[in-house]
Protein backbone atom coordinates (compact mmCIF):
# COMPACT_ATOMS: atom_id res chain seq x y z
CA UNK A 1 0.00 0.00 0.00
CA UNK A 2 2.42 2.16 1.14
CA UNK A 3 4.64 1.31 -2.65
CA UNK A 4 0.74 2.29 -4.29
CA UNK A 5 0.99 5.46 -2.35
CA UNK A 6 4.53 6.36 -2.86
CA UNK A 7 4.13 5.57 -6.86
CA UNK A 8 0.80 7.98 -6.83
CA UNK A 9 2.58 10.58 -5.19
CA UNK A 10 5.89 10.62 -8.53
CA UNK A 11 3.02 9.81 -10.17
CA UNK A 12 1.14 13.41 -9.77
CA UNK A 13 4.54 15.13 -9.31
CA UNK A 14 5.59 14.21 -13.20
CA UNK A 15 2.14 15.20 -14.21
CA UNK A 16 1.81 18.22 -12.60
CA UNK A 17 6.16 19.21 -14.06
CA UNK A 18 4.96 17.85 -17.63
CA UNK A 19 2.07 20.65 -17.51
CA UNK A 20 4.65 23.13 -16.56
CA UNK A 21 6.55 22.55 -19.12
CA UNK A 22 4.17 22.13 -21.76
CA UNK A 23 2.83 25.77 -20.84
CA UNK A 24 6.70 27.16 -21.08
CA UNK A 25 6.89 25.83 -24.32
CA UNK A 26 3.36 27.14 -25.46
CA UNK A 27 4.51 30.47 -23.98
CA UNK A 28 8.06 30.71 -25.54
CA UNK A 29 6.78 29.70 -29.12
CA UNK A 30 3.56 32.27 -28.77
CA UNK A 31 5.83 35.30 -27.72
CA UNK A 32 9.27 34.61 -28.98
CA UNK A 33 8.75 35.72 -32.28
CA UNK A 34 5.63 38.42 -31.21
CA UNK A 35 5.83 42.00 -32.60
CA UNK A 36 4.74 44.27 -29.75
CA UNK A 37 3.87 47.39 -30.93
CA UNK A 38 3.25 50.80 -28.14
CA UNK A 39 -0.23 49.33 -28.16
CA UNK A 40 -0.09 45.71 -27.82
CA UNK A 41 1.88 46.69 -24.38
CA UNK A 42 -0.38 49.12 -23.15
CA UNK A 43 -3.40 46.28 -23.76
CA UNK A 44 -0.96 43.53 -22.10
CA UNK A 45 -0.57 45.40 -18.93
CA UNK A 46 -4.29 46.59 -18.58
CA UNK A 47 -5.06 43.34 -18.17
CA UNK A 48 -2.27 42.22 -16.19
CA UNK A 49 -4.34 40.91 -12.67
CA UNK A 50 -0.91 40.23 -10.18
CA UNK A 51 2.85 41.58 -10.68
CA UNK A 52 5.53 39.64 -9.43
CA UNK A 53 5.85 39.43 -5.50
CA UNK A 54 6.84 37.01 -3.73
CA UNK A 55 7.04 33.25 -5.73
CA UNK A 56 7.20 30.17 -3.76
CA UNK A 57 10.57 28.46 -4.48
CA UNK A 58 12.05 29.52 -7.86
CA UNK A 59 10.79 31.56 -10.33
CA UNK A 60 8.53 29.91 -13.00
CA UNK A 61 6.16 31.65 -15.46
CA UNK A 62 2.63 31.06 -14.41
CA UNK A 63 3.49 30.44 -10.62
CA UNK A 64 1.92 31.95 -7.95
CA UNK A 65 3.25 35.32 -6.41
CA UNK A 66 5.90 35.29 -9.70
CA UNK A 67 3.51 37.76 -12.00
CA UNK A 68 0.91 37.25 -14.74
CA UNK A 69 2.24 35.90 -17.98
CA UNK A 70 1.38 38.78 -20.00
CA UNK A 71 4.03 40.95 -17.89
CA UNK A 72 6.72 38.82 -18.79
CA UNK A 73 5.54 38.34 -22.51
CA UNK A 74 6.78 42.18 -23.19
CA UNK A 75 9.82 41.68 -20.80
CA UNK A 76 11.17 38.70 -23.47
CA UNK A 77 11.06 41.40 -26.13
CA UNK A 78 14.38 42.60 -24.42
CA UNK A 79 15.08 45.69 -26.53
CA UNK A 80 12.31 45.42 -28.84
CA UNK A 81 10.57 47.23 -26.70
CA UNK A 82 12.54 49.56 -24.61
CA UNK A 83 11.26 52.80 -26.76
CA UNK A 84 7.97 52.02 -25.99
CA UNK A 85 7.93 51.25 -22.30
CA UNK A 86 9.65 54.64 -21.69
CA UNK A 87 6.74 56.52 -24.03
CA UNK A 88 4.24 54.52 -21.65
CA UNK A 89 5.88 56.54 -18.34
CA UNK A 90 3.13 58.93 -19.04
CA UNK A 91 0.55 56.70 -19.19
CA UNK A 92 -1.86 57.16 -16.18
CA UNK A 93 -4.47 54.19 -17.17
CA UNK A 94 -5.42 52.34 -14.03
CA UNK A 95 -5.08 48.30 -14.42
CA UNK A 96 -6.47 45.89 -13.08
CA UNK A 97 -3.27 45.05 -10.35
CA UNK A 98 -3.73 45.92 -6.42
CA UNK A 99 -0.68 46.89 -5.45
CA UNK A 100 -0.64 48.41 -1.53
CA UNK A 101 3.02 49.87 -2.11
CA UNK A 102 1.64 52.44 -5.46
CA UNK A 103 -1.69 53.32 -3.45
CA UNK A 104 -3.14 50.24 -3.85
CA UNK A 105 -3.73 50.54 -7.79
CA UNK A 106 -1.17 50.26 -10.75
CA UNK A 107 -1.41 52.66 -13.49
CA UNK A 108 0.20 51.79 -17.30
CA UNK A 109 3.17 53.68 -16.37
CA UNK A 110 4.30 52.23 -13.21
CA UNK A 111 4.25 48.58 -14.69
CA UNK A 112 6.14 49.79 -17.74
CA UNK A 113 8.82 51.28 -15.25
CA UNK A 114 9.29 47.75 -13.76
CA UNK A 115 9.37 46.20 -16.95
CA UNK A 116 12.02 48.40 -18.03
CA UNK A 117 13.99 47.59 -14.63
CA UNK A 118 13.42 43.93 -15.58
CA UNK A 119 15.31 44.38 -19.23
CA UNK A 120 18.36 47.62 -18.41
CA UNK A 121 19.74 46.74 -14.68
CA UNK A 122 20.01 48.85 -12.64
CA UNK A 123 17.47 51.67 -14.63
CA UNK A 124 17.98 55.03 -13.75
CA UNK A 125 15.35 55.97 -11.42
CA UNK A 126 13.61 59.28 -10.65
CA UNK A 127 16.04 60.02 -8.11
CA UNK A 128 19.15 59.46 -10.45
CA UNK A 129 17.51 62.69 -12.07
CA UNK A 130 16.03 65.07 -9.25
CA UNK A 131 16.39 65.61 -5.35
CA UNK A 132 13.87 63.21 -3.81
CA UNK A 133 14.30 62.44 -0.36
CA UNK A 134 13.90 58.94 1.07
CA UNK A 135 10.74 58.21 3.26
CA UNK A 136 12.07 56.46 6.51
CA UNK A 137 15.11 55.27 4.67
CA UNK A 138 13.59 54.05 1.29
CA UNK A 139 13.93 55.57 -1.82
CA UNK A 140 11.63 53.56 -3.78
CA UNK A 141 8.72 54.70 -1.60
CA UNK A 142 10.13 58.29 -1.94
CA UNK A 143 10.12 57.69 -5.74
CA UNK A 144 6.72 56.41 -6.16
CA UNK A 145 5.15 59.06 -4.13
CA UNK A 146 7.10 61.74 -6.07
CA UNK A 147 5.59 60.34 -9.33
CA UNK A 148 1.91 60.01 -7.85
CA UNK A 149 1.79 63.52 -6.40
CA UNK A 150 1.02 64.77 -9.92
CA UNK A 151 1.38 64.33 -13.40
CA UNK A 152 3.99 66.50 -14.23
CA UNK A 153 6.07 64.69 -12.21
CA UNK A 154 5.86 61.72 -14.51
CA UNK A 155 6.39 63.86 -18.03
CA UNK A 156 9.46 65.02 -15.81
CA UNK A 157 11.26 61.46 -15.01
CA UNK A 158 9.96 60.06 -19.00
CA UNK A 159 11.96 63.31 -20.51
CA UNK A 160 14.93 62.68 -18.31
CA UNK A 161 14.89 58.58 -18.92
CA UNK A 162 14.48 59.33 -22.75
CA UNK A 163 17.46 62.11 -23.00
CA UNK A 164 19.25 58.85 -20.86
CA UNK A 165 18.24 56.48 -23.33
CA UNK A 166 19.30 58.36 -26.41
CA UNK A 167 22.87 59.52 -24.63
CA UNK A 168 23.78 55.60 -23.47
CA UNK A 169 21.99 53.21 -25.89
CA UNK A 170 25.28 52.58 -27.48
CA UNK A 171 26.88 51.17 -23.68
CA UNK A 172 24.11 49.13 -22.68
CA UNK A 173 25.70 45.89 -23.32
CA UNK A 174 23.92 42.43 -22.44
CA UNK A 175 25.17 40.26 -19.80
CA UNK A 176 24.11 37.43 -18.49
CA UNK A 177 22.69 36.33 -15.00
CA UNK A 178 19.10 35.84 -13.28
CA UNK A 179 19.13 39.19 -11.19
CA UNK A 180 15.65 40.01 -10.63
CA UNK A 181 14.49 43.57 -9.86
CA UNK A 182 11.20 43.78 -8.78
CA UNK A 183 9.69 41.22 -6.08
CA UNK A 184 11.34 38.83 -4.05
CA UNK A 185 12.26 36.05 -7.16
CA UNK A 186 14.73 33.68 -7.10
CA UNK A 187 15.79 31.13 -10.26
CA UNK A 188 16.01 31.40 -14.05
CA UNK A 189 15.19 34.97 -15.41
CA UNK A 190 13.04 34.92 -18.55
CA UNK A 191 15.68 36.54 -20.40
CA UNK A 192 18.56 34.66 -19.30
CA UNK A 193 20.25 38.28 -18.53
CA UNK A 194 20.06 42.39 -18.60
CA UNK A 195 21.26 45.17 -20.36
CA UNK A 196 23.64 46.96 -18.52
CA UNK A 197 26.13 49.90 -18.86
CA UNK A 198 29.42 49.14 -20.04
CA UNK A 199 31.70 49.99 -16.70
CA UNK A 200 34.67 51.82 -18.21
Amino acid sequence: MQDKNELMRVHSFIKKEMNNLIYLLVFITTTGNAQFSKGSIQSNFQNIETMPYICEGDFQIGKFGCGDSLFWEVVIQKDNVIKDLIQLLDDTTKTKVFFPNYGGIMRVADIAEIALGEIIQPLSRPNMFFEIEPIDNAQWIANINWKQRNYENRIKYQKALVSWYKENKTNLIWTLGNTFMCGDLVGKHPNKGHYELKKE
